[in-house]
């Protein structure tokens, strides 16, 4: 099955996995590469209740989770889904506490003085120059030296790397394969201050020193869109916009707002080393093309559907779809050429194309469509800021005040921090409306074209400076409060 997998054959593949599972329903091998592929292919339910109900360990029991609160990340459309989402989190973030309570760090030995240089702990899966959460991550590794001590603690293997970012730490520990009591002694053995989840309940994650209370004080931020639960875990980072300070989602963190924006985007590299810009494709074209680079998990029927009534909107323009493993089976393809058909859009009028080779491709893809498309309820984030990048506007979809959803917010909070809030929508038809104009608009698109890359560099999203002084200040004042005792802990 794996082999017809990595072949592109995605027909025998799954012939294959679900003869593998008839023959053992156990088979935790066959079970999550199945559950893998359907989530790939874009079908999160089928995903989920492959493993929902599966009898399991403590470790399979992080495996099966991870996977389910994450893929109903991708689902959390009204209010109930996402109180249904909040209770989840909450009920296996106290089984985890629970199950690991022998472990847990009922005093630390860390000096209350809030004058003295702070130990910040950082505990990141993917510092590697490649994953988005090194691009997002690099500029908290560029805290004031004298004011701070910074620890990374890496919890996945690192191979590879384009970028090597233990240059950028004081401390690099890896916590790969260390049970939790070795693990958590590599955290207070260090008297780290403050230690910061940049994984949530991703793979990979080491979740279990955070339900140990490893430091005292603990962050969770950048990686994951929402609480993770824990009781032990007292803030949760954000900007106004993403979660704004009436928002009606529930979070067992407390959050904090940061200035701007949550977010700090480092390129990694100098911004001429980027591929051009290139004229907008409707000057060759003659129509307008649409465009998402977003994985097809963020393409449920509600966004589906309102992309093809745009398309229907806009008769004479086209779709570029390309999602993170391509659509190089033909059998995936077929499946997402009906679906379109299906609601009146002619095949002729939808590229779904391969993935990329490399970086620069990838980005170079980008030139392909005049305007980006933001999928909801999960927004993209990696992808706006490529796109915007790359000179194309992206129109987005807020969530509704009645059900505010920081897993759709965050593209809301890209583009307007980079100064276009005129491209975000607060309904599906203002949606339409926004995309249909500016496809109408070419003076606008070659204005997008033309200004957007040094709008976006020129950003708070780009700034490490003042991101890094906003990020110090914050710092400390959660550690002032830690030491004051009085505002500890922090009610959420």
């Amino acid at each position: 099955a794996r082999k017809y997998n990595d072949y592109f054959d995605y027909v025998n593949a799954e012939k294959f996995w679900v003869l593998a599972l008839e023959i053992d329903k156990t088979n935790i091998l066959a079970l999550d590469s199945y559950r893998n592929f359907e989530m790939m292919k874009g079908n999160v339910l089928k995903s989920i209740t492959l493993i929902e109900h599966q009898p399991e360990n403590f470790s399979r029991a992080m495996i099966t989770q991870c996977s389910i609160l994450f893929g109903l990340n991708y689902i959390c459309e009204d209010r109930e889904a996402v109180d249904n989402l909040y209770s989840r989190h909450v009920q296996f973030g106290d089984w985890m506490q629970k199950a690991l309570s022998e472990y847990c760090v009922l005093e630390h030995a860390n000096t209350k003085n809030p004058n003295r240089r702070i130990k910040i702990g950082y505990v990141a899966a993917d510092f590697n120059g490649r994953h988005p959460v090194s691009h997002f991550g690099a500029a908290l590794l560029g805290l004031d030296r004298e004011k701070f001590h910074v620890t990374v603690y890496s919890c996945k293997p690192q191979k590879d790397n384009k970028v090597d970012m233990r240059e950028m730490a004081d401390k690099w520990i890896d916590l790969v394969g260390l049970n939790p009591s070795v693990a958590i002694a590599a955290i207070t053995t260090e008297e780290i201050d403050i230690l910061v989840d940049l994984t949530g309940w991703t793979v990979c994650n080491r979740l279990d020193v955070f339900a140990c209370s490893a430091a005292p004080v603990q962050v969770t931020w950048v990686a994951y869109p929402n609480t993770l639960g824990m009781s032990n875990v007292h803030y949760r980072v954000t900007d106004a916009i993403t979660d704004p300070v009436d928002t009606t989602q529930p979070f067992a963190e407390k959050l904090v707002r940061l200035p701007n924006s949550f977010l700090c985007y480092s390129l990694l590299r100098e911004p001429d080393q980027l591929p051009p810009v290139a004229p907008p494709p409707f000057v060759k074209n003659g129509y307008v093309t649409f465009g998402s680079f977003n994985t097809l998990p963020k393409i449920q029927s509600s966004c589906f559907d309102l992309w093809c009534r745009l398309l229907l909107e806009v008769p004479d323009s086209k779709l570029n779809l390309k999602c993170y493993s391509g659509f190089s089976a033909e059998s995936l393809a077929e499946e997402w050429y009906q679906r379109f058909e299906q609601q009146g859009i002619p095949r002729t009028r939808v590229n779904l194309l391969p993935s990329a080779e490399d970086k620069d491709g990838h980005l170079s893809g980008y030139s392909a469509h005049d305007i980006s498309l933001d999928p909801f309820p999960y927004s993209g984030t990696t992808t706006t800021v490529e796109s915007l990048l790359m000179g194309v506007p992206v129109v987005t979809l807020r969530s509704s005040p009645d059900a505010c959803i920081h897993v759709q917010n965050v593209s809301s909070g890209l583009v307007t921090v980079v100064g276009h809030p005129e491209l975000v929508a607060d309904s599906p038809d203002m949606y339409i409306e926004l995309a249909s104009k500016l496809a109408a608009d070419t003076d606008r698109i070659r204005s997008f074209r033309s200004d957007l890359r040094d709008n976006l560099l020129k950003s708070p999203l780009c700034d490490a400076s003042r991101y890094q002084c906003n990020v110090e200040t914050m710092f400390q004042s959660m550690w002032s409060d830690y030491c004051d005792g009085s505002k500890w802990p922090p009610n959420a």
